[in-house]
């Protein structure tokens, strides 16, 4: 998606089968308030499930119709028809969808989808309970996977289905590839993803302090009787900053090696070229912009030899440079500058995170590392590493989601935040929104947040919409 297309505009007709809501997203961000079960939590929902065209969830959000329009004029339409209604014996009403891709002056695509057959044959197996989004909980063991992992094997059947869902599953009750297929031409749906591509959605739900990221394409395989989600979400943060580093400290290895093997070549060709540009004054503030540079860098990471602080005599204070000099030193900093701009990007979201959460964490420091990306030690305890995992809930909270937003979010997405004000401090609370706006500014996305907390929309009403059910969408 380029830099100039943004979602703009998101029409719901007949949520829960009786309102109608029109969401315009104007600037870098809008907040949607309104009381509890107005909504709220579900609009964001249908909003990350149609971007992304998640059909087995689409299949039972309750709405009749979606349109996503896009600044490009892009417009996605999907409808969960009335007609082939199945309800799952938990209650789960699923319908066939039709799916509409327009844009002026092209013909639209249009697909279909009978998904709601393959959700129906997972939840009567009896084996599978829904639990949130794509994922499903195995009763037996409580194992939890992604639907379309389920529907890879066999599934056991515990009572036998509509005639004409039975001649789509073979005798050993596994999902025929007719059944996988599900589209009146799969073609199309690809085609229509494709024009999509890049459009990225991120929802987090903060309130289990985690989110998961549809578009993986692992296997959600884990059991909440044994282990903590939070826990397991903090430190896979904590080693995703870890490997970007590791990817910045590569990609300037390789940079380097590029530059230094061509050096000598170009040392052997410059040309006199003493101007404005590279007098001596310009040239030693330049080296004591990028000492400071490689400092800041030294403090979270091994920064190469060859990303060296000039360090000779002739630099010396009071030291006249002759032109010949002057021309070698300009060279050599232009190539150093180019090493360490590699690292901008990354830095410059270590220090945001360092200056957000500084505050939030009682008597501790953060400091990022390249062995083990997060380390929070105690002030008050001299060399003392508290292990993430012991942090409170809030802490965990705050560290996994400013981590979330500035090290896994593209350019141009739309975030969703459903709730963030639960296990937020009410100081927290009031400088929420401001402190995902310097992360938006930086990582360049814009973001949706759903509240009912009167803290967090707190002087920023003029970007705030409120969902007032028969009243619909209210400024």
């Amino acid at each position: 998606m380029s830099t100039e297309t943004r979602f703009q505009q998101v029409s719901i007709k007949r949520l829960f089968g009786k309102w109608d809501y029109d969401i315009h997203i104007e600037d870098r961000f809008l907040i949607i308030h309104g009381k509890n079960g107005i909504g709220k939590t579900k609009v964001l929902e249908i909003i990350k499930a149609t971007s992304e065209l998640i059909l087995d969830q689409l299949v039972y959000l309750p709405f009749e119709e979606v349109s996503i329009k896009y600044s490009d004029d892009l417009c996605l339409t999907v409808v969960r028809q009335e007609n082939d209604l199945m309800k799952t014996a938990d209650g789960l009403e699923l319908r066939p969808l039709k799916i509409k891709l327009s844009k002026p002056g092209k013909d639209p695509l249009k697909t279909s989808s009978n998904m709601h057959e393959r959700v129906y044959s997972v939840a009567e197996t009896g084996h599978w309970r829904h639990i949130d989004g794509s994922l499903w909980e195995d009763v037996r063991d409580g194992e939890i996977r992604e639907f379309e992992r389920i529907t890879e094997g066999p599934l056991t059947r515990r009572r036998p289905y509509s005639k004409r869902l039975e001649k789509l599953l073979e005798e050993e009750g596994i999902i025929s590839l007719e059944l996988r297929s599900s589209f009146d031409d799969p073609r199309i749906l690809q085609n229509i993803k494709d024009e999509l591509k890049d459009r990225e959605v991120y929802i987090i739900k903060t309130q289990r302090l985690h989110y998961i990221d549809a578009s993986r394409s692992r296997p959600v395989k884990f059991s909440p009787r044994n282990s903590s989600l939070s826990q397991m979400e903090i430190v896979q943060q904590s080693h995703t900053i870890r490997d970007r580093i590791l990817e910045a400290q590569k990609q300037s290895s390789n940079l380097t090696q590029e530059l230094d093997r061509k050096f000598p070549g170009r040392i052997l060709d410059i040309q006199v070229r003493v101007n404005a540009g590279n007098n001596e004054e310009v040239l030693r503030k330049k080296i004591a912009e990028q000492n400071t540079k490689r400092n800041q860098l030294a403090e979270v990471m091994s920064v190469k030899e060859d990303i060296s602080v000039l360090d000779s005599d002739v630099l010396k204070s009071g030291t006249e440079w002759e032109p010949w000099q002057r021309n070698v030193i300009s060279l050599y900093l232009e190539d150093t500058e180019k090493k360490l701009a590699v690292f901008d990007s990354i830095l410059d979201r270590i220090t945001l995170l360092g200056e957000l959460l500084k505050d939030k964490l009682f008597d501790k420091k953060i400091k990022i590392t390249e062995e083990e990306g997060i380390e929070i030690w105690d002030q008050s305890i001299e060399n003392r590493k508290i292990p993430l995992t012991s942090l409170s809930s809030g802490e965990q909270h705050e560290i996994i989601l400013y981590t979330d937003l500035l090290f896994n979010v593209k350019e141009n997405s739309l975030v969703l935040i459903d709730e963030p004000e639960i296990s937020l401090h009410v100081a927290w609370q009031e400088k929420f929104v401001k402190d995902v706006k310097h992360i938006a500014d930086l990582a360049n996305f814009n973001f949706i947040i759903a509240t009912h907390s009167p803290d967090i929309v707190s002087g920023y009403r003029k970007h705030m919409i409120r969902l007032d059910g028969p009243k619909g969408t209210v400024r």
